[in-house]
């Protein structure tokens, strides 16, 4: 059952990530690729939601 739950958050933690990959998306779309501060705080948070998630998946095959 554990094992389930980490599955459930390292998911979700990964459909965050891509939520914040597609918001700066639309970002370097509305401003014609200039990179904004918003732009790099959504993709640095898609980078910390991605390795969270990630590691959670990873920790859970060490622990089963």
């Amino acid at each position: 059952m554990r094992m389930r739950i980490v599955s459930i958050v390292s998911l979700v933690f990964i459909g965050i990530s891509v939520i914040f990959l597609a918001v700066s998306l639309r970002d370097y779309l509305e401003n014609r690729s200039r990179m904004t501060i918003a732009r790099k705080v959504w993709l640095r948070m898609a980078l910390i939601f991605a390795l969270v998630g990630t590691g959670l998946y990873v920790l859970q095959g060490y622990l089963h």
